[in-house]
This record gives structure tokens, C-alpha cells and sequence, in this order.
């Protein structure tokens, strides 16, 4: 009927608006340029080899037909139902979150490692630690020839006398190694240097912390207070979540007040401020008064 086909028609162009609206709000986490970017290196070698030269591959995406028709599709899809846009927000925003951690230790770990490929003295350590190692092996070796000596039933004082021998020179050999260590680590240039390292490690932490919140503020208060084996940069960096953390916006705390309590904010109260008092970690506080 006329009516059923109206209200059709209804239905699909307010699930089509719904889905172009969430496409749009994704738009800014989306950087056109980086998707485009292979795109253009295609054209660049294509150019490069005397064919297809008048392809611009900077258009190829936002001219596809076909990709016109998968975002109207994937926009009807997301809007036909709030939930499903809810959801796919929500993965999206655990994806952010799980993508910022990644990169914060990828270049922390990245800076550790290349400030260790250019420490003269982790070079020299580390052929001081292989002959420690060589001498450890020794020793070993000999104190088991001097145990099968021994179980033999053979005159073993050789084999005790070889096996003391290593043992001394091994243990002579790590003590040297230790205060070595020791020395360069309490070296002005050595503290320095990983003293900045340490602080730079402690602000990317610092701001993926704040900028992915929750659990990720807990963990990084956490780590400030195990100062008896985090560096003290990190420790002084992240008290810092114990004094500042970001606020929920007034939309997500009526949706938690909606779907624990059941109602309205203004149903429940007969005030409530929109500014917190506090935030912390995983909460924060409003002022309300009953009604």
C-alpha cells in the first residue's frame, strides 16, 4: 500500500542519515592523506614505468563509485538499529586506546634500544660479560671432572686443585665486572643521559595515561608507586594522575545515570551541577540535591 511504501521509504532515508551523521563524526580519527598514501606510491611507480601517467591517485579513493555505495551501504547498516552505531563507537574508542598504548611502547622501547646501540660502554661491557661467561663455562667443565673424579675412585686432587682454580678466577673475574658496572652507571655523562631518557619514557606515558583515562590512569598511579623499581622520572611523572585526571563529558554521565538508575537526571534530582566537584581515577563527583 501507498502507506506501508511511505513509511518504507522513511525508514531507510532516517537510516541512511544516521549512518552519514556517524561517518561524519569518525571523520576527524580518520586521516585521508594516509589512505591515499599507497595510492600514490602505486601512481608514482606506475609513472615511473611510462604507463597509465595521466592516473591521479590522490582522487582514485573519494572518486570510486563502488566506495560511494559501500559507505551508503555501511551508513543504512549502522543506522538502521542506534545500537549497532553505539557499539561500533565503542569499539572504535578501545581500538584508539589499544593503538596509543602499542605506540607509547613501541618508542619507549625504541629509545632504550637505540641509546644502548650507541653506549660505547655497553659495548665494552658486553665483551667483559662473554669472557665472564667463558669463565663461568670453565669452571663448570672442571667441576664436573673433578665429580667424576671423585666417583671414580681416582686420585682426584688434580681435578680439585683445576676446579678451585676456575672457580677463584671466575668469581675474581664477576667482582671486577660488578664494580666496573657500578662505576659506569655512577658516571656523571652515564646518569645524564638516561636520566633523559628516562624522562622522555615518563611524558609519553604520562600522556597516554590521560588521553586513553580509566583503568589506564589506575595502572599508571600504580606504577608510581613502586619507586623502589620504576626510575624516579617515571615515579614523579605519574604522581602527577594522582592530582589530575580528565573529566567525563555531562552526555556520558547522564547515560550512567540512565542505565544504572533508570531515569532522567532531572527525574531523579531536583539539582544537579555539570561540573564535577572531583575527578578521579575511574569516578568522578557531581552535586545534586534530592527531591
Amino acid at each position: 500500500s501507498p502507506e506501508l511504501a511511505a513509511m518504507a521509504a522513511w525508514r531507510a532515508t532516517r537510516a541512511v542519515t544516521r549512518g552519514a551523521g556517524l561517518c561524519a563524526s569518525l571523520a576527524p580519527l580518520v586521516r585521508p592523506a594516509r589512505l591515499q598514501a599507497p595510492l600514490r606510491s602505486f601512481n608514482r611507480f606506475i609513472h615511473q614505468k611510462g604507463a597509465l601517467n595521466q592516473v591521479r591517485a590522490g582522487w582514485l579513493l573519494p572518486q570510486s563509485p563502488l566506495v560511494a555505495v559501500a559507505l551508503v551501504g555501511f551508513g543504512g547498516y549502522l543506522g538502521a538499529d542506534e545500537k549497532r552505531c553505539d557499539l561500533l563507537v565503542e569499539y572504535g574508542k578501545a581500538a584508539l586506546r589499544a593503538f596509543r598504548l602499542l605506540t607509547c611502547c613501541i618508542s619507549i622501547a625504541y629509545g632504550y634500544k637505540q641509546a644502548k646501540r650507541l653506549d660505547s660502554h655497553g659495548a665494552y661491557l658486553s665483551s667483559e660479560e662473554e669472557k665472564h661467561k667463558e669463565l663461568q663455562i670453565e669452571a663448570g667443565r672442571a667441576e664436573r671432572a673433578r665429580r667424576q673424579a671423585v666417583m671414580d675412585g681416582v686420585d682426584a686432587a688434580e681435578a680439585e686443585a683445576e676446579a678451585a682454580r676456575t672457580r677463584h678466577a671466575a668469581m675474581r673475574f664477576g667482582e671486577e665486572l660488578a664494580a666496573k658496572r657500578v662505576a659506569l652507571e655512577n658516571s656523571d655523562n652515564n646518569n645524564k643521559t638516561w636520566h633523559e631518557l628516562h624522562t622522555r619514557g615518563a611524558q609519553k606515558m604520562l600522556a597516554m595515561c590521560l588521553a586513553n583515562g580509566g583503568i589506564y590512569v589506575k595502572l599508571g598511579q600504580h606504577i608510581a608507586q613502586l619507586d623502589y623499581i620504576v626510575p624516579e622520572p617515571y615515579t614523579k611523572a605519574l604522581s602527577a594522575l594522582f592530582r589530575t585526571n580528565m573529566t567525563s563529558s555531562w552526555e556520558d554521565v547522564v547515560k550512567v545515570i540512565r542505565e544504572d538508575l533508570g531515569a532522567e537526571p532531572e527525574e531523579l534530582f531536583g539539582s544537579i551541577e555539570r561540573t564535577p566537584l572531583a575527578s578521579a581515577s575511574l569516578a568522578q563527583v557531581h552535586r545534586a540535591t534530592a527531591r
